[in-house]
């Protein structure tokens, strides 16, 4: 009877041990979900300054070259 207690006694400290690392694990996971949330934004941020500065590119060319001509 006090064995089972014992084996009942480490289960429980198990279950708690495995609750704790699944919330460490979610928190990490949470925390993964927001880096890449700012990463797809800085990567957005990024792609509508790469347009805008080949649109500067092309216009600066389009009037290099009418001056040329």
């Amino acid at each position: 009877m006090f064995s089972a207690f014992l084996q009942e006694s480490e289960h429980q400290k198990q279950i708690e041990e495995l609750r704790q690392q699944i919330e460490e694990r979610q928190y990490q996971i949470k925390e993964l979900d927001e880096e890449i949330s700012q990463v797809r934004s800085n990567m957005e941020e990024l792609q509508h300054e790469l347009q805008a500065k080949g649109q500067e590119i092309l216009s600066v060319r389009r009037e290099a070259n009418s001056q040329i001509r």
